[in-house]
């Protein structure tokens, strides 16, 4: 049986056959403006070669076997961090990566014994909170300064026989279920996830070398994608001072480091939009809108995946009739079996879809954007968010929520663009009122249970009050139901 292929066996390719292209660009502030430490890909693979004997030779005399769950709690932010996860996996061990905006050390600790972990590295500033740690902690201060010049190989890669043998876990933020989750990644998802990124070669051919920046932290799990790509295709990954990081640093990759890809989480490029308005400097720079949203955009299926379109349930007061994309357990990029559907085995995505012409399918947002109304009617919260969005988003709001689950009608939650309009009961009332008369002819073509028609429907909390998720930085819509039960309450009773 061959061995699956990991991101190492993809670096060690790629160093072969480009060992002096530029693999990462770590960015440092300095007093003369932005510098950048470039590192070639033969570099950053003795660069993990070094790492992994470090931690070997560090964890040998408490007993740590190869295949320990080694936790990772890491800011992600450096090329230190980069070296530690890679060289924790290329020693033999499995790491377990936590994000650092995860300051609550308890929570930590129940997704640490939840994967069994046997020791944690820790970024030096949690030194402090793992004092009473039940396992082995271990700071990542000051790698690349330990290195010896004389280094205890650590053999050949690891071997990756079994498909189900889990190579590195990740977790959940937390915003929908309220507490993270484990997110397991098997050797035979990530074999499928390179097959899928060498296969983009093929039909997206690129006329230069590809220069991209970190959309996170090295914890998450879509920066280390989006640098898998990168090293699939001999590319460049640029790490930032900062995430997210200001506008100059953006230009100044742009202009000086000839950035060719832009990857950002929505609520980031909506700032940058807005400062691009009024900056003629950041407007001038420009960057090609190549794709936004690509799985809200369009779906198209990649060898060697299968999946399948499940339909959400008849209901014959629907405008639309939904199915969801469902992976079955034979598809090789079906996750974890802990993160399966337990009465039917397969993964669930949660992304929904309408079927608009034979085999060919319209997104329409994740379950969590649509709320079930009284009488188990669905509403498309989205929807309404958008167009709340689109009418009033230039001048009256700066975000909006959609709530209602089990009402009657649904309610929307707004921060507004500006706070003076929280000065007064009139203030706030004249905007209610603004929002309401903007948004209804939208609502008038909407089914009765998913109209907003009553002004005091509306509400007004302030600018940055309503609880975000730490990555994305999205609204956490079941939070602010749960705020927002008693007021429902009082409406609806």
């Amino acid at each position: 049986m061959a061995d699956f292929s990991t991101p190492l066996t993809a670096l060690r390719a790629t160093a072969k056959t480009q060992p002096y292209a530029t693999a990462v660009k770590q960015e440092h502030n300095a007093t003369t403006g932005p510098r950048y430490s470039d590192v070639s890909y033969h570099q950053f693979e003795n660069d993990i070669e070094a790492t992994a004997s470090y931690w070997k030779k560090t964890f040998l005399p408490h007993d740590i076997s190869e295949q320990s769950v080694i936790g990772m709690w890491l800011k992600g932010t450096s090329y230190e961090d980069l070296l530690h996860i890679w060289g924790i996996f290329r020693a033999g061990y499995t790491a377990q990566l936590i994000l650092l905006r995860m300051t609550d050390p308890s929570v930590a600790h129940e997704l640490l014994t939840a994967a069994g972990a046997a020791a944690l590295v820790h970024d030096p500033c949690l030194a402090f909170v793992l004092q009473d740690s039940t396992i082995p902690t271990f700071s990542a201060n000051g790698l690349l300064s330990k290195f010896e010049s004389k280094l205890t190989p650590v053999g050949p890669l690891p071997k990756m026989m079994d498909g189900d043998q889990i190579l590195m876990i990740y977790h959940t933020s937390g915003s929908t279920s309220g507490a993270p989750k484990l997110v397991p990644i098997t050797d035979r998802w990530m074999e499928c996830l390179i097959e899928k990124f060498s296969s983009l070669s093929e039909f997206l051919p690129l006329p230069r070398t590809m220069v991209k920046v970190a959309i996170g932290s090295s914890t998450h799990m879509g920066s280390t994608m989006l640098f898998l790509e990168s090293d699939l295709q001999g590319g460049c990954f640029i790490i930032p001072t900062s995430i997210p990081y200001p506008t100059s640093e953006l230009v100044d990759m742009i202009d000086n480091h000839g950035l060719t890809r832009l990857d950002m989480f929505p609520v980031f490029l909506s700032q940058l939009f807005r400062q691009a308005r009024h900056d003629p400097l950041l407007f001038r720079v420009g960057l090609n809108l190549i794709s936004y949203g690509a799985k809200e955009a369009a779906l198209g299926p990649v060898s060697p995946s299968a999946f399948e379109f499940v339909p959400l349930g008849y209901d014959q007061n629907a405008q639309e009739h939904l199915v969801e994309l469902v992976v079955p357990p034979e598809s090789p990029d079906c996750p974890h079996y802990s993160l399966r559907d337990a009465t039917d085995g397969k993964f669930h995505t949660g992304d929904l879809f309408l079927e608009i012409a034979l085999g060919e399918y319209a997104f329409r947002g994740r379950d969590v954007d649509w709320i079930k109304m009284e009488m188990a009617l669905r509403c498309d919260a989205n929807s309404i968010e958008v167009d709340a969005l689109q009418c009033c988003g230039d001048d009256l709001i700066h975000a909006v929520v959609v709530i209602g689950v089990g009402r009657p009608s649904p309610a929307i939650v707004n921060e507004p663009k500006h706070d003076e309009v929280l000065e007064s009961t009139e203030k706030t009332r004249k905007l209610q009122l603004k929002v309401l008369q903007r948004i209804t002819p939208f609502h008038r073509r909407r089914y009765k249970h998913e109209r907003i028609e009553d002004v005091n429907l509306i509400f007004v909390v302030p600018q940055r009050s309503l609880p975000r998720t730490d990555t994305k930085g999205n609204i956490r819509r079941l939070k602010v139901e749960e705020q927002f039960k008693q007021k429902l309450d009082e409406m609806f009773k």
